[in-house]
């Protein structure tokens, strides 16, 4: 048991790795495409020239402006309902993130769905270089039909020598959509690990 879950840690460092460090290579080089908002038009605190206060001493009501201060940005509810999060106002998504355990075949899935067209191409041209410059070892790469989409599947061997492991990952990016989908374990569960990617390819809707 504790060994089972030395490699389930390392998966999931070795995914962080993967993802964390293929979006931060898009990012560094992705301009911000985010514009200067206008500032506010400013409206008078009293009433114009020519204009009367109500009766009762009451003043004419003040347009609004432009961009109401305390405005809310969008929204993030969390899968799980444990929280909510109000962004800041200008905040723009560039990826969503979804990470499941399959513990019985000792497999991790990661679903990235990225927002913007360039960073995806990016990742996807990134991707081969990087895992050899972490030391992976690329066994396959070629062309996959996705429901009916034209997909890119890579698989990647990668040595942990510090924890006497190595794991196996099929990965799998499918432009339109942009999604990037991987799926992890040990090396000698490479045969689950194909299983399973069938089994999430075959589940997917566009």
């Amino acid at each position: 048991m504790v060994r089972i879950e030395k490699i389930r840690v390392v998966m999931v460092l070795a995914c962080l790795l993967m993802f964390a460090g293929l979006s931060g290579h898009a990012l560094a080089q992705w301009p911000s495409p985010v514009p200067s908002q206008p500032a506010p038009q400013q409206y008078p605190s009293y009433p114009p020239q020519g204009q009367q206060p109500l009766p009762g001493g009451q003043q004419m009501p003040q347009p609004p402006s432009q961009f109401p201060q305390g405005m809310p940005g969008q929204a993030i509810n969390d899968v799980f309902g444990r929280f909510s999060l109000s962004l800041p106002q200008g905040s723009m998504p560039i990826s969503s993130n979804y990470s499941i355990g399959i513990p019985q075949a000792t497999v991790q899935v990661n679903v990235m769905a990225v927002s913007q067209d360039q960073m995806f191409q990016m990742n996807l041209q990134n991707f081969p270089s990087m895992m050899r410059q972490m030391g992976g070892n690329i066994d396959t790469e070629q062309s996959i039909d996705v429901a009916g989409r034209q997909g890119r599947l890579i698989a990647v061997t990668m040595k942990n020598p510090q924890a006497n492991a190595s794991f196996h990952a099929m990965n799998v990016f499918i432009p339109g959509p942009n999604l990037w989908i991987q799926v992890m374990g040990p090396e000698q569960n490479t045969p689950q690990i194909g299983q399973v990617l069938q089994s999430v390819l075959g589940g997917l809707r566009f």
